[in-house]
């Protein structure tokens, strides 16, 4: 089964429902993710979605879209409020040398890690591979 590392990209609100759907798709930045969990995470999000927008009729409609699609990457949007991008993970890497203090996982691509344990994002200087 595939992973997929999210990552968040905020921008600005614009009003309240944008705040609203920000916030609450904050809780995925930094996440892994398999292929069910993105599927559930995003109805969890299309519903939040809806009932955002019924409460925040003044406000214009909200939607989720897909902003670019690659063979690595897909990249979800509000338009004009956040990106979030799930990045396949090609490969996962249990290392102390990362995050000093706990396992992390680690894609082999990005510049970061995440801690397992704590959720810490740490940044990946010259870090090779175990063994390698």
């Amino acid at each position: 089964m595939k992973k997929h590392f999210l990552q968040l990209q905020a921008y600005t609100t614009k009003n309240k429902a944008h705040e609203e759907i920000q916030n609450y798709v904050r809780q995925w930045h930094n996440a892994i993710v398999d292929d069910e969990s993105l599927k559930n995470m995003l109805n969890d999000i299309e519903e939040e979605i809806s009932r955002i927008n019924a409460k925040h009729a003044r406000c214009k409609d909200i939607y989720l879209s897909i902003n670019s699609y690659t063979e690595n990457s897909i990249q979800y949007s509000v338009f004009e409020n956040f990106y979030l991008t799930a990045h396949k993970v090609n490969r996962e890497v249990l290392s102390k040398e990362v995050c000093k203090h706990h396992y992390t996982d680690y894609d082999g691509t990005s510049e970061h890690a995440i801690c397992k344990s704590c959720g810490e994002r740490v940044k990946v200087n010259g870090w090779k591979e175990p063994g390698k």
